[in-house]
């Protein structure tokens, strides 16, 4: 570092002597300032601000030493050495701020104006070296000219031009080789000798027959004309440095020998200023056109690489790309598009492209509209002939380019899309099959049913339906497994597919029930396929190694016509006929008459829905409350509250009705029902008891239903809101996962008003503890099935032990149905189960005898 200070100090000194030895008239200044050059290139690569003040303050103190050892006197050596000390700095911020604003085109130079990882090597560059000596001469000559008038010499506009031209020129001819120089063994390419040699010897015979001794012909430009052949062939280092030298040899001549028509200028000032520009001129020239060859050749050579890049992505797209003319003639394809029409991309030039493809009408209206909207993107699915005689779908993309002669040239991207076509296939296949069985699944049997069901409305009933459900299915699955049960219902599947005709479409609504729709089908025709159906089912689990349950089908028939005349619903008529036969003993099937209005079965089924409409719209409903015992304080802390229909003198449970209310869509709005009048009895138990739980069912339709949460809101803000804990909504696990997402969603609503939710009958159906983490259930309701025989099954205890230990893990609690002796409540304690629930406890009452019972403190036994 100290090395590197000396040597600027004694390179700056050495110049500043060296320009002190030709004076200009009585000014006593130099006619050249190579000082000020050294000290502006010190400010431009210095490495940090503060570097480049220290060395500003430097060239001051040193031409402050130079001007008084040379006469100029303190007073006047002072403001030279502020001139020569601000001139630098301005320089310094003047490339700084021109370099972050963007200003003379790009450079690599640093935000804080330094130099020192760049070099001279764009035009910017030098543009900006050349408005960094501007800045620099300005600022130094309105303090330079001061001290000219305090040596006694008047100020003039010529005596401020000379100083602006003879700092400027200093900077130009020393710090812009200087700067070219820097990086002088990074420069790749290198002048050729011969014409090295040429040229010098040019040079110097051009300089010596304009500014030799004794030559007074104006020919200075014939050595601006070597320059600038010099600036086009050489690399930028020799240019800048070629120009340089002209600079100091045209100096020298001129000085010593006074030839030329500079020389010849009578008057020393206007001699010195001709000298200086003819300086300047001649170092920036070659510079400049050097820089903007260089910048011309990075360009050429950036457009071949883009060009070389672009020729390669074009071929190697790994999709169809095309050039074409207007009217569809392929100018070039790429090997994708090759590869897509068994082609070569030779073969495939002067074809038409719509001679590809038996679609050529979409592709010629495509084209039109692409030039129509002269360079607007265009995109349309196409499709081109496929080798084997089938059809390739493509997208087409295409934009039109205009080119000089106004004739536009097509570019097309041509995209296989039969895989996303086969994928969307499988979605859509997806979307309307059972994906166990590969039948079709509810959403499009509805879609079917009710397309029928508008053929029927105009062309008059036709057609029929069965609804088949799978006897002792649950028992497989508790036998045997799930697995066992897929593998049944899928054997069940394929059954029903054999049995019946492609135009018939045969259906998995869910679980173990299916459904049949025959178009065509009169009455006969539907009972003797459902009297097959009935015979080959009891084949399905014997062709299952290792099965012994034995599973049958129960099978409702009714025909379109005569669902027709009682004025009712096929589909409700055919699964309420699947109950009869159940009732009737299973392995059968029952069918609608079409004369017999008052079949006795089906004829009380169907009763039930005026009389519970009915019911529902005069609340012929009871509510019984149920209560569940805390087995950690031993006291009666909630209760379920259950439906019955008081009716005909008559309270009937709900297992003769609730499923009767699901399959005629009237469960929802006694669902509402049952909500809004079991919150409005929250306000009577808190009397007794507050902090107590209440919960009450909803079924699987009910869930996320508008009337149902419309019910449940209204009742809640009919008693001023609920508090955390107080309101459990039981959800069956059959119900929960008939729509997961909605069920989630569901609960998560209603858990913004403080309701908490029982995951009811947890084991019964198809269940997984899955749900349990995927669902918002505080509670666990264990199914009673596994309670009642658990004191004698430890089959059953290590399935209610699981249970409790997973409810536990995820932060639920756990309630146990069916206890009905104290064998199940000891054990149901014992296995860490928190509430239990059965009629040792307790059977369902009325509202009154439940507070009488229950709400007057512990429970004995």
């Amino acid at each position: 570092m100290a090395g590197r200070w000396l040597g600027y100090a004694a390179l700056y000194l050495t110049m500043y002597l060296i320009g002190r030895l030709e004076q200009l008239g009585s000014t006593g200044l130099a006619v050249y300032w190579p000082a000020a050059g050294v000290s502006t290139y010190w400010a431009l690569t210095a490495r940090n601000r503060s570097e480049t003040i220290y060395g500003a303050l430097l060239a001051g103190v040193l031409s402050l030493v130079g001007a008084v050892a040379t006469g100029h006197g303190w007073a006047a050596g002072m403001l030279f050495a502020i001139a020569h000390t601000v001139g630098p700095l301005a320089a310094r911020a003047v490339n700084a701020r021109l370099t972050r604003s963007g200003s003379l085109l790009g450079s690599n130079i640093g935000d804080d104006g330094s130099v020192a990882s760049a070099r001279m090597q764009t035009v910017g560059d030098v543009t900006r070296l050349l408005a960094s000596a501007a800045a620099a001469a300005v600022a130094s000559g309105l303090v330079g000219m001061l001290a000219v008038a305090v040596r006694g010499t008047p100020i003039t506009w010529m005596e401020m031009l000379a100083w602006l031209v003879r700092y400027s020129t200093a900077i130009v001819v020393v710090t812009g080789p200087a700067l070219a120089l820097r990086r002088w063994h990074r420069v790749v390419t290198r002048p050729r000798p011969v014409e090295v040699v040429v040229l010098a010897t040019l040079t110097a015979g051009t300089l010596w027959v304009v500014f030799g001794p004794g030559q007074a012909l104006p020919l200075s430009y014939l050595m601006l004309a070597v320059l600038a052949w010099v600036g086009f062939r050489m690399p930028v280092p020799w240019a800048a440095l070629w120009g340089h030298l002209v600079a100091l040899s045209t100096l020298v001549l001129t000085l010593l020998g006074a030839g030329g028509a500079i020389g010849a200028v009578a008057d020393p000032a206007q001699r010195a200023l001709v000298l200086q520009a003819y300086m300047l001129l001649a170092t920036s020239l070659p510079m400049l056109l050097a820089t903007a060859a260089y910048e011309r050749r990075a360009h050429f050579r950036d457009v071949r690489v883009a060009r070389d890049r672009a020729e390669q992505l074009f071929t190697d797209a790994p999709h169809g790309l095309l050039t074409l003319r207007p009217d569809g003639t392929i100018l070039r394809a790429n090997d994708r598009f090759g590869v897509m029409v068994r082609r070569s991309p030779e073969r495939l030039a002067g074809l038409r492209l719509d001679q590809l493809s038996r679609f050529g009408d979409d592709l010629r209206r495509h084209l039109t509209r692409v030039v129509d909207l002269r360079g607007e993107q265009q995109t349309d699915d196409w499709a081109l002939d496929a080798p084997d005689g089938g059809t390739l779908p493509v997208s087409i993309s295409s934009r039109a380019v205009f080119e000089y002669d106004g004739v536009p040239t097509v570019l097309m991207h041509v995209i296989d899309i039969s895989d996303q076509r086969r994928f969307e296939a499988q979605l859509a296949h997806m979307a309307e099959h059972d994906a166990l069985t590969g039948l079709a699944n509810r959403r499009q049997f509805d879609h079917a049913l009710q397309l029928h069901l508008d053929r029927c409305e105009q062309f008059g009933p036709h057609g029929a339906l069965l609804v088949l459900d799978v006897d002792h299915f649950k028992e497989v699955n508790d036998r045997l497994g799930h697995a066992v049960g897929d593998q049944l219902l899928a054997s069940i599947a394929a059954i029903l597919r054999r049995s019946f005709r492609r135009t018939d479409l045969v259906a998995r609504l869910g679980g173990d029930e299916f459904a049949v729709l025959l178009p065509d089908a009169d009455a006969q025709t539907a009972e003797a396929k459902a009297a097959a159906v009935v015979k080959l089912v009891p084949d399905a689990i014997a062709a299952i190694d290792g099965a012994s349950p034995r599973v049958t089908a129960s099978v409702g028939v009714t025909t379109f016509a005569g669902a027709a005349t009682r004025g009712s619903d096929p589909a409700d008529l055919a699964d309420m006929l699947m109950y009869d036969a159940k009732d009737a003993g299973r392995n059968g099937y029952a069918m609608l008459s079409e004369i017999d209005p008052d079949q006795p079965l089906t004829g009380a089924r169907m009763a039930w829905k005026p009389r519970l409409q009915r019911a529902i719209d005069e609340g012929l409903f009871e509510l019984h409350l149920q209560p569940l015992l805390d087995l950690q304080s031993d006291r009666i802390k909630g209760a379920e509250v259950l439906v019955r229909l008081a009716d005909d003198h008559e309270l009937v449970p709900p297992g003769r009705f609730i499923y009767i209310a699901e399959r005629t869509g009237l469960i929802t709005e006694l669902d509402a029902w049952v909500a809004r009048h079991a919150i409005a009895l929250l306000p009577v138990i808190r009397e007794y008891n507050p902090g107590f739980t209440l919960g009450f069912n909803v079924s699987g339709s009910s869930i996320g239903n508008a009337l149902v949460e419309q019910a449940i809101a209204e009742a809640i803000a009919d008693i001023g809101g609920v508090q955390p804990g107080e309101l459990v909504v039981e959800m069956t696990e059959t119900a929960a996962i008939q729509d997961i997402t909605q069920a989630r969603e569901f609960a998560e609503r209603a858990a913004a008003m403080n309701i908490e939710f029982a995951l009811d009958d947890f084991g019964s159906g198809y269940g997984s503890f899955r749900y349990l983490k995927h669902m918002a259930f505080e509670w666990v309701k264990i199914d009673g099935d596994f309670v009642k025989n658990a004191p004698q099954s430890a089959k059953d205890r290590a399935i209610i032990r699981s249970m409790v230990t997973v409810a536990r893990d995820l932060g639920k609690r756990t309630v146990a149905e069916w206890v009905s002796s104290k064998e199940a409540l000891r054990l149901v304690r014992e296995l860490g189960v928190d509430v239990a629930q059965g009629y040792l406890i307790g059977e369902p009452v009325p509202i009154d005898e439940f507070i009488a019972r229950h709400l007057d403190g512990a429970l004995k036994h």
